[in-house]
């Protein structure tokens, strides 16, 4: 026998609705506006170890980037959904690419981000730690294009996360500066719950 244990990842969340077009600041932003929350909901980290708790997030969408090029930095915030989804906010930073440039202006240029969110640790109140890995790929990003999150160098996963409760989950996006013109629509994202 081999031990497989066989699990799926159960579709939670997908919404193909054209959200609003996010103008990044030099202060981070969503740029989920106009879509329904996602959510992550309370008592879904629950298992460490060789069956961690997990998620994915996918998404994809077009980024528009002006002649005067500022710095990007694309990241992933959660806050903590009481009796209605809670506002945008950077409570729980679970991870960023780092500053990159994009190489060049463009206009409309497809965008994918795949982000794999799990459990390390599992603690009373707000003291458990997530962990988040992934990549945003397009030719608009940078030279490469592709980034990773978290970014190159030392990662240090927030490690008070809330276990009982709910999550909204918030894809961001901070520029250098706040350089009129840039602008990233979100085409459609998709939650998995994997364990």
């Amino acid at each position: 026998m081999s031990g497989y244990q066989p699990i799926g990842g159960e579709l939670k969340y997908a919404s193909y609705a054209l959200a609003t077009t996010s103008v990044p600041t030099a202060a981070a932003v969503t740029i989920t506006a106009g879509q329904p929350p996602i959510i992550i909901p309370s008592g879904y980290f629950k298992n460490t170890g060789e069956w961690a708790s997990s998620a994915r997030l996918v998404m994809g969408g077009l980024m528009t980037v002006t002649a005067t090029i500022p710095t990007w930095n694309w990241g992933l915030y959660g806050v903590v959904a009481t009796t209605s989804p809670p506002v945008f906010g950077t409570t729980l930073a679970l991870g960023s690419t780092g500053a990159s440039t994009p190489p060049g202006a463009v206009t409309n240029v497809p965008w994918f981000m795949n982000l794999d969110i799990g459990l390390r640790t599992l603690a009373a109140g707000a003291a458990s730690t997530l962990v988040c890995w992934g990549v945003i790929q397009s030719t608009a990003v940078n030279a490469a294009g592709e980034l990773t999150l978290p970014g190159t160098g030392a990662y240090t996963p927030p490690s008070t996360y809330d276990t009982s409760q709910s999550y909204v989950l918030w894809p961001g996006l901070t520029l250098s500066a706040a350089t009129a013109g840039n602008t990233v629509t979100v085409q459609y994202a998709k939650l998995y719950l994997e364990n």
